[in-house]
């Protein structure tokens, strides 16, 4: 063990050799050569899915869970603005631009499928590890049956300098479906928010409430149309 060696090398009593050794022991541990190469090789993963997943909240809007800003931006905000959440995938979906109109068209789910906000960074960083070789670059395009070449690669926003970029291959939206018969509002606000092209305060219950309807009612009303 290097630590008793340098101990003995450098003449330490009993004592400060014992210290030594301990300190090796609680700042040090023993890896095993499949964690070595693990190590040594960044882009090896443990885990990577393909196609990617993305969970979508379809509930009420006062029960989904949204994350603050940081405080520097909070700071910046001012004293009277509400606007202190980060931004969704619903967020986004209602800022889409409006003069696209095959991206105008698309429902929560579709918008969601095709396109994310990109937070990688544009200038190539100098690393003398592996090189990535199986990048999300890569794989999609070996994997373009399903990209719809009709869509913009990229979009901006209405109300924010955000740009979205196209995925070439569609992520596959895990969302939470409530029960039919216990909820059926919940259960219909959750349809209505999948598939139909609705922003998500138009769908709130007050609107609903003044024209006394319904999500049953209103999607009812939709589809007879």
């Amino acid at each position: 063990m290097n630590a008793a060696k340098e101990a003995k090398e450098a003449n330490l009593n009993v004592r400060d050799g014992l210290r030594k050794i301990g300190a090796a022991f609680l700042s040090t541990r023993e890896v095993s050569a499949q964690e070595c190469v693990y190590r040594c090789m960044p882009e090896l993963w443990l885990r990577n899915i393909f196609p990617k997943t993305l969970f979508v909240s379809t509930e009420f809007a006062e029960n989904r869970v949204r994350f603050a800003k940081k405080q520097q931006e909070l700071d910046e905000l001012d004293d009277d603005s509400t606007d202190i959440f980060k931004s969704n995938i619903i967020v986004r979906y209602s800022d889409r631009p409006k003069n696209i109109p095959l991206v105008n068209d698309m429902c929560l789910a579709l918008f969601a499928a095709h396109y994310f906000n990109d937070y990688k960074s544009d200038f190539n960083e100098v690393s003398d590890s592996q090189p990535e070789v199986l990048s999300d670059d890569f794989i999609e395009s070996q994997n373009i049956e399903n990209h719809n070449p009709e869509l913009p690669d990229r979009i901006k926003l209405v109300n924010s300098k955000k740009i979205m970029k196209c995925r070439k291959i569609k992520a596959v939206i895990r969302y939470h479906t409530p029960n039919k018969r216990k909820e059926p509002e919940k259960y219909f606000h959750h349809l209505l928010m999948q598939s139909c092209c609705i922003l998500p305060g138009v769908m709130s219950r007050n609107s609903l409430a003044k024209t006394r309807h319904t999500y049953l009612s209103f999607m009812s009303q939709m589809f007879k149309r």
